[in-house]
């Protein structure tokens, strides 16, 4: 590791074992698993490390997501998702930066690449994740190639991640809006998406393609 690095990289290099257990309540009701036209997925998950059960990361994390699917005119689809999340600790040199969140890429805020929306070490400036994330999609899907399984969505997508010394300020938000596509393919089901960033800060894209192959979403 560079002498330079953050020093939340390097309290996370002395992070040799995570001894964690996971619970989550899900709740399922969309009539399909790809492309649903109606329904809702819902989940609650928390993910405890440390304490009773060892290790060295010591950490809390709960988050919730909601996603719904209603049907409109023309075969078209509304659907809406969100999500949030925050880890608690009360020694931030155990919540590894592995385990801190990142959003970005397709099952987050599509037009940003994957894991690219994260706080900067204020010294490096290098990524280093949040304590606290929210983001939410809405979009109409809609087909195209129906006999094909082929359809075409218009979306925009908005959210953010929080540094562990900053509070909620849901003012402070990334947000974009795209178009994509989604198949159900001989090889299974496929996403393609294209975003474009609503409000560019220096650094950033100002607009990125995102694949993905299976998952739900």
């Amino acid at each position: 590791m560079a002498e330079n690095a953050s020093q939340i990289i390097k309290d996370s290099e002395n992070i040799n074992l995570t001894s964690a257990v996971n619970a989550r309540l899900l709740r399922d009701t969309r009539n399909k698993q790809f492309i649903p036209d109606s329904g809702s997925r819902n989940s609650f998950s928390v993910r405890h490390a440390g304490g009773w059960l060892g290790g060295d990361a010591e950490f809390t994390k709960v988050e919730g997501t909601s996603s719904w699917f209603f049907p409109i005119i023309w075969k078209s689809v509304f659907h809406v998702k969100g999500a949030i999340g925050q880890a608690f600790t009360d020694d931030d040199a155990k919540l590894p930066v592995y385990e801190r969140y990142y959003l970005g890429g397709m099952n987050s805020i599509r037009g940003f690449p994957s894991a690219s929306i994260s706080p900067l070490d204020p010294v490096t400036g290098e990524k280093i994740g949040g304590d606290k994330m929210w983001y939410a999609n809405i979009a109409v899907q809609f087909p195209l190639l129906e006999e094909a399984g082929l359809h075409g969505e218009v979306f925009t997508d908005f959210g953010n991640v929080y540094a562990v010394e900053d509070n909620w300020d849901f003012s402070d938000y990334k947000k974009t809006a795209g178009i994509g596509f989604l198949w159900m393919s001989p090889m299974g089901p496929i996403r393609l998406a294209w975003g474009f960033n609503l409000d560019q800060q220096p650094g950033e894209d100002n607009s990125n393609w995102d694949f993905t192959m299976g998952g739900a979403f």
